[in-house]
């Protein structure tokens, strides 16, 4: 006979003030709140992303940080689908930004969330809400006071309470539930999900690049080193895009570089061939793209670079997606 459903609020705070942590809060390894043990599952754990195309891009980025460097090859790993639905609590494992945690105040230095809900050690739902009363930034390095806000260090944290890791004050981990100068996983952190769920055995690879649906314009997005190989140039990495066109829609696809040297588009059709990529379409070293589809269906945008090497921050807009 199992036992009565029951939650547990994990929140990670802006600074290392008194404020009330989670209702358990718990030691990483041996010591954990929930795990994944229900075969429904199928070894993966699907979240559902009601957020814009940028938060949800780069959430997707932190889900496929933990896959690669800390899942098993053959066990458990993130899964994620967007959605434009209003969230709520449904067995469906919801990412979303929001003025309150379900219902329940956050807290005045509270920036997420992740409310989990079980019976025994078996986690039914997990789901992340960051506090929208918050200005979100993007940023790596040392925490900065005046951006407490940052978006990466915070999905990480809260992914990984999903994963079943309670907090952890003693070593250097990304789920030290204050914020700080760490932002990527840390070997305590791998460890803890190993633990959990076995050791390392060459999980990983590029299987996890499922695209992100364009909801929501502009979309602002980093190219780094994690990300997917393009499937159209060879070597490069790319962030995938996806949205549907009817045949001889007039779209245009600009991508436009903040910090990304020499942005370069590809067009993908509905079978999966190229309809067109662009280098400096309009002169400079941002890339654009102006066509009319010539088929209907779900189109694939390609956002990488010129050179193996280029990293960094860029702009994507797409009128007519």
């Amino acid at each position: 006979m199992q036992s009565e459903p029951r939650r547990i609020q994990h929140k990670v705070s802006v600074t290392m003030v008194a404020v009330a942590l989670a209702a358990l809060s718990v030691s990483r390894v041996g010591g954990y709140d929930f795990i994944w043990n229900d075969t429904r599952y199928n070894s993966d754990i699907q979240m559902r992303l009601n957020l814009t195309t940028s938060w949800s891009i780069t959430a997707a980025k932190m889900m496929r940080q933990w896959n690669r460097k800390a899942f098993p090859g053959t066990g458990i790993r993130f899964r994620w689908s967007q959605t434009s639905a209003t969230p709520s609590r449904n067995l469906v494992n919801e990412v979303a930004m929001d003025s309150t945690a379900w219902g329940s105040s956050f807290g005045s230095s509270t920036l997420g969330v992740a409310i989990l809900t079980g019976s025994g050690t078996r986690l039914t739902e997990g789901d992340v809400i960051f506090n929208s009363a918050y200005t979100w930034h993007r940023y790596r390095g040392d925490f900065q006071s005046g951006k407490p806000a940052e978006f990466r260090r915070v999905a990480l944290h809260e992914f990984g309470h999903v994963l079943g890791l309670g907090h952890e004050l003693n070593k250097s981990s990304i789920m030290n539930p204050y914020v700080g100068d760490i932002y990527e996983l840390q070997s305590d952190d791998i460890a803890g999900v190993q633990a959990l769920y076995g050791s390392n055995s060459g999980g990983g690879g590029d299987d996890d690049c499922n695209p992100s649906a364009l909801i929501g314009a502009p979309v602002r997005g980093d190219l780094e080193n994690s990300d997917c190989l393009a499937p159209h140039r060879r070597n490069r990495r790319a962030d995938l895009y996806v949205f549907t066109g009817s045949k001889q829609d007039r779209v245009r696809i600009s991508l436009r570089k903040k910090t990304l040297n020499d942005p370069y588009l590809v067009l993908v059709d509905p079978s999966g061939r190229v309809e067109a990529r662009d280098d400096n379409g309009r002169g400079g070293k941002d890339a654009w793209i102006s066509t009319r589809l010539k088929k209907s269906g779900t189109y694939t945008i390609e956002a990488t670079a010129r050179g193996k090497s280029h990293r960094g921050s860029y702009i994507l807009r797409c009128k007519r997606c």
